[in-house]
């Protein structure tokens, strides 16, 4: 995938986008819609000009919607709400009409100029709204729909925000390869009618509701949001957000991360639903996804015991469904699990049956997005045991590229982006981790510590290590205490971790890890020892 920068756009290059830009305006979403088309016409035109440094807010309004010179934009949010709108149809258009497009014009967040971009035969396709593909478990994934969040304001003057919200989790859910979404033209026809959820369950064929409201009181903004299982009406999951602020721009981004982060990912409010379904079935009736999330759960308390158990009923699962992807990439997980959790009584061994099986899952050309998710993960962290540590960035990417917007995931993947010697991005991840989904803590701050050893900053290592036990954290918490001078300190942390695993050792330690510079494995261990940790 190629951005077109102005400097770089050829006579034959700006004839195409004007030709994609003909194709967007005449398209379903485009063609009723004057004052739709006349907007996005005029920031493509003015930027294809070299002139998108104009393209500003109080412009905007005078060139394309009239407005008279007095316009406050601070004041006034009709711009802003018009580029909602227009970034809402151009979603739609992609995720319809123009899936195969070979230009794709976007409009982010935050400011008024395109992105454009030229795509390359094959490219992996944009996020879009989902309606109902077809996915290779025998069991269908989680299926939701979002509908328009209800104004309950005293004025009745947040509907837009309302709308903005649902568009926004709407769009953020769509990208997550283990979930059907319905789409945005499907559940807003529901907009201001007294619904029941069930039957809204039958009539688009999910089971899920997405549902909520917005309040203003002064700068105090609520917003109140619930999923609810369409099968019985019961509620699965819900929260309330109180922000205070004056721009509900940045409020409707917060919340929005916030709420789709409770909801989704390996630890979510849809996940653990799924689990009680899961469980609920008898033996003679379990599919290939009911294997596959009654091992997850099991696999998610990241014990050994838990992770063999893990590792049995997928194998089970696996003597029904011989030919599953989702179960194979499973049970690699398995066997990488036990090395996670220094639990592997041969972690080379384990390891190189975790790749044998990712990469036999990955040479199936037709593989749904949640396999190859799973699978391009797995990849991640075995090719950096095989020191393969550019084949392992390139996984990472494509993993974050299929669910950018999984906090679980993305704190998963700070594990090799450090062995990598990314632990700037690393820390970055932690940052938007925190922000939206801070009950991953546990996890993420074990990561953000390693990435903190590794540049040197020990201090700050100790302040995220202290706040988890999750996996070596001691150990890791113990290398910063001897970098700091407090050698007793580390002696302390080196027996917390000989309680909880007696058997572990520097040799078992260093075989977890492998790092493009082998000189920050030799170091640690040198602290290690100090510290106390047996070498063999």
């Amino acid at each position: 995938m190629t951005e077109i920068r102005r400097k770089h756009w050829s006579e034959s290059d700006q004839e195409a986008i004007r030709h994609q830009l003909h194709r967007i305006l005449n398209s379903g979403p485009f063609h009723q819609s004057q004052r739709r088309q006349r907007f996005l016409e005029y920031l493509v035109n003015e930027t294809l000009a070299g002139r998108s440094d104009r393209l500003k807010g109080y412009n905007v309004a005078l060139e394309v919607f009239d407005r008279p010179k007095t316009f406050d934009p601070t004041v006034d949010p009709l711009v802003r709400i018009e580029a909602a709108r227009l970034r809402e149809k151009l979603r739609e258009y992609y995720g319809t009409e123009g899936q195969s497009d070979l230009i794709h014009i976007d409009l982010p967040k935050g400011t008024y100029t395109p992105h454009i971009e030229f795509r390359h035969e094959g490219a992996p396709q944009i996020a879009r709204e989902k309606g109902r593909p077809t996915h290779e478990v025998s069991s269908s994934v989680p299926s939701v729909a979002v509908l328009p969040f209800d104004d309950l304001s005293a004025e009745q003057n947040l509907g837009y925000l309302g709308d903005g919200v649902a568009e926004d989790i709407i769009t953020a859910l769509s990208r997550f390869p283990d979930l059907v979404v319905v789409a945005r033209s499907s559940s807003f026809a529901y907009k201001g009618r007294a619904v029941d959820v069930r039957q809204v369950g039958k009539e688009l064929g999910i089971g899920y509701v997405v549902e909520g409201s917005v309040r203003k009181d002064g700068d105090k903004l609520r917003i109140v949001s619930q999923l609810i299982n369409t099968k019985n009406g019961e509620h699965v999951w819900a929260e309330r957000f109180d922000r205070a602020g004056t721009n509900p721009w940045e409020l409707q981004d917060e919340v929005t991360g916030m709420i789709v982060s409770a909801m989704t990912g390996e630890t979510g409010a849809l996940m653990q639903a799924q689990y009680r379904q899961a469980w609920a079935k008898g033996a003679t009736t379990l599919e290939e996804y009911d294997y596959y999330l009654r091992g997850h759960e099991q696999y998610m308390k990241y014990t050994k015991e838990e992770i063999e158990r893990s590792g049995e009923i997928w194998r089970e699962g696996l003597t029904k469904f011989p030919s599953s992807a989702l179960l194979k990439v499973a049970i690699g997980w398995h066997h990488f699990g036990r090395v996670l959790v220094f639990a592997s009584d041969d972690p080379p061994a384990d390891v190189r049956t975790a790749g044998e099986l990712a990469r036999q899952v990955l040479a199936n050309e037709h593989l749904s997005p949640q396999v190859a998710r799973e699978a391009n993960w797995l990849m991640s962290f075995v090719l950096v045991q095989e020191k393969d540590f550019d084949g392992a960035l390139a996984a990472v990417n494509t993993t974050v590229a299929l669910a950018p917007y999984d906090t679980f995931m993305l704190s998963s993947l700070m594990i090799p982006l450090v062995q990598i010697g990314r632990p700037d991005q690393a820390l970055q991840w932690a940052d938007q981790t925190a922000a939206r989904d801070p009950a991953l803590g546990w996890f993420y701050n074990r990561n953000r510590g390693w990435a903190h050893l590794v540049l040197g900053r020990f201090g700050e290592a100790v302040d995220a290590l202290k706040q988890t036990e999750y996996s070596d954290a001691h150990l890791l918490l113990a290398i910063a205490y001897v970098r700091l001078g407090r050698l007793a300190e580390a002696r302390a942390e080196v027996g917390k971790m000989l309680k909880i695993n007696p058997a572990i050792t520097l040799q078992a330690w260093r075989l977890r890890y492998s790092f493009r510079d082998p000189a920050i494995l030799d170091r640690y261990a040198l602290d290690l020892v100090q510290a106390g940790l047996p070498k063999t």
